[in-house]
């Protein structure tokens, strides 16, 4: 995945940070990993892994979908302990889901199995994204929002998994008021799992809501055995 910024932006800035060595190792960083940055002029141009729309190949039972929650409330509490807020959780292209897992004998995305093979979710679309000056008592409002923003995003998904759909209401209804911070919400949203049959995970889900759904065509990461070009200066 190839992705242009500008030299100034925000955004530049934010995923450049976050792909520093103490960050990139940390597991609930949602930021995509660099292979590569090279300057062209005023731009910047980003070679991150190969990652897939995040619901595709389809999520088939609740447990995918309770490991996208949870990576997605994980990767909020990371992104706001380093102050930094104002995501798009409504937006389905916002998140990527990375299949690098898939052993080399399925040949397609559609055989691939999330049961079997774990994947790992990332936010793509930092474009509005700002790291606040923690002493700031304005930007609490941000924060609050962001954490709103996630729990609209699954409580759109809850309608396609009906069997937890009731114990996770009170997590939704948590974060729509806007009384719980993400890490909060994370917490939350754990012990209410914690009371799921362990049955429940293997239910087969319904076809998700169009909202939600990512249209663009999926690949598998290629195997080379050639290394990665040296970057450029950042």
């Amino acid at each position: 995945m190839i992705k242009c910024l500008p030299r100034s932006s925000q955004e530049l800035r934010i995923i450049l940070e976050l792909n520093h060595k103490e960050l990139r190792s940390d597991p609930w960083n949602p930021i995509p990993h660099l292979r590569c940055a090279v300057e062209r002029g005023n731009d910047v141009y980003l070679c991150m892994e190969r990652l897939n729309p995040y619901d595709q190949p389809p999520f088939k039972t609740i447990a995918n979908y309770v490991d996208f929650f949870r990576q997605t409330l994980e990767g909020l509490t990371f992104l706001h302990e380093l102050k930094i807020a104002n995501m798009s959780f409504q937006d389905s292209s916002c998140y990527m889901v990375d299949l690098g897992s898939a052993p080399s004998t399925c040949a397609s995305p559609y055989e691939f199995d999330r049961s079997i093979y774990p994947v790992r979710y990332y936010f793509t679309n930092l474009s509005n994204a700002i790291k606040y000056d923690p002493t700031s008592a304005s930007s609490a409002a941000v924060f609050k929002h962001d954490v709103q923003d996630c729990g609209v995003m699954i409580e759109r998904l809850l309608f396609h998994v009906p069997d937890i759909e009731p114990k996770l209401k009170s997590l939704v209804k948590a974060m729509a008021l806007g009384g719980f911070g993400a890490d909060e919400s994370r917490k939350l949203f754990e012990a209410l799992c914690k009371s799921f049959e362990s049955s429940t995970f293997d239910t087969p889900t319904t076809l998700l809501d169009p909202r939600m759904r990512s249209t663009a065509t999926l690949s598998l990461p290629k195997r080379s055995s050639r290394g990665i070009p040296p970057c450029m200066s950042t």
